[in-house]
């Protein structure tokens, strides 16, 4: 890294070490440094930088056989963030051992967001979205939005379960169009988890299929 690189990098709060997980996090604005470490001020600079790594275009793409072993390490952390303010111990299962999810994960249309490496997926079938998982060293820098647009892009409504608990999650859904059309509760990992269900577009009741 050239030293007015590595001085532009610190000054936007970025690390200049390798990355812990996916080294491929390259920025064009801030060469040769990690997302793992960056503060907020660094993940702003990132997302007025575009969608460009160096080297490499960020790109959403169709789910490959290949993608399953990066699919398998951003659900289960995904999982555990998205169920970690309930009020009791809730136990994960990997999605390779969870015959039932698995099963829905195969019939789903499935897109990934890739950047050198896969660091987050959405899962559809039909209506339904039925996940949108983000690695956790990516999440607040737009990998999320990018999903959900494509998926959107192609479907006019969409229907999600999103946990009560999880109240950024439910202000990201609703920045994007969603609103709470009811509830329901699930069990998993030995509790139960209450659910908001959200719709937007032609998903909303009563719109015009």
């Amino acid at each position: 890294m050239a030293a007015g690189s590595c001085r532009r990098a610190r000054a936007a709060g970025a690390c200049c070490d390798k990355a812990r997980i996916f080294c491929g996090w390259r920025f064009a604005m801030l060469p040769g440094c990690c997302i793992s470490k960056m503060t907020s001020a660094g993940k702003s600079a990132f997302r007025k930088g575009g969608p460009h790594i160096e080297g490499t275009i960020m790109t959403v793409r169709r789910y490959a056989s290949g993608d399953f072993p990066a699919i398998c390490r951003i659900y289960e952390d995904a999982r555990r963030a998205e169920l970690q303010f309930e009020a009791g111990s809730v136990e994960i299962t990997p999605l390779d051992r969870d015959p039932a999810l698995l099963a829905a994960f195969h019939e789903s249309t499935v897109s990934v967001f890739e950047a050198g490496e896969v660091v987050g997926f959405a899962a559809v079938h039909g209506a339904q979205l039925r996940a949108l998982f983000v690695l956790g060293d990516a999440r607040g820098t737009g990998v999320g939005t990018s999903l959900l647009r494509s998926v959107l892009d192609s479907t006019p409504g969409l229907v999600l379960n999103v946990a009560k608990s999880n109240a950024g999650a439910r202000r990201f859904y609703a920045r994007h169009g969603f609103v709470a059309v009811g509830s329901v509760t699930r069990q998993y990992g030995g509790a139960a988890i209450d659910y908001v269900t959200m719709a937007t577009g032609n998903g909303l009741p009563g719109a015009r299929q």
